[in-house]
């Protein structure tokens, strides 16, 4: 239960951080939206 509740909370996490990336007009916002969705696909896969 544990386990779906952290994976779940990763997904939420990735879909904040692509809106921030596809609706931010802050270009720092957005580089660091971009590498957030990677550490935590990164962290999320292995």
């Amino acid at each position: 239960m544990l386990t779906f509740v952290a994976i779940l909370g990763f997904v939420m996490l990735i879909g904040a951080a692509l809106n921030e990336v596809r609706h931010s007009k802050n270009h720092i916002s957005k580089v660091i939206a971009g590498v957030l969705i990677v550490l935590l696909l990164f962290i999320l896969l292995f």
